[in-house]
């Protein structure tokens, strides 16, 4: 599993990808925001996060990320759909527990095990 910034095949623009297991995520990016693509950096230690974390997690992880992309792609009514985000970036949040951040930020190989 890994996130990056890439020109999207279909539109031709630059987006944000989202892969795993051969799935692919695509999150446009505004034009607002295509600088972030001078910052190779910004996505590292959440894709060693990934690479560390256990499959079953990693799998749990993405489906939380393929559930925002279908809530963001299909909920037309804004108030349904902030509460949808709302509940699925707490899971986000679950997912990645500070603990497991700080270890890789201080070099550790590998977060502490996982549920």
């Amino acid at each position: 599993m890994d996130i990056r910034v890439e020109k999207n095949p279909t539109r031709g623009l630059e987006a944000i990808m989202t892969s795993d297991d051969g799935q692919v995520l695509v999150w446009p990016m505004t034009a607002m925001s295509r600088n972030i693509r001078s910052h190779d950096l910004v996505f590292k230690e959440v894709n060693a996060y990934w690479a560390a974390v256990s499959d079953t997690r990693r799998k749990q992880i993405f489906k939380v990320y393929a559930d925002i992309h279908e809530h963001i792609e299909e909920v037309l009514d804004i108030s349904a759909l902030q509460k949808a985000l709302v509940g699925l970036v707490n899971k986000l949040y679950e997912l990645h527990p500070k603990t497991n951040w700080r270890l890789l930020c201080l070099g550790a190989t590998s977060p502490t095990p996982s549920r």
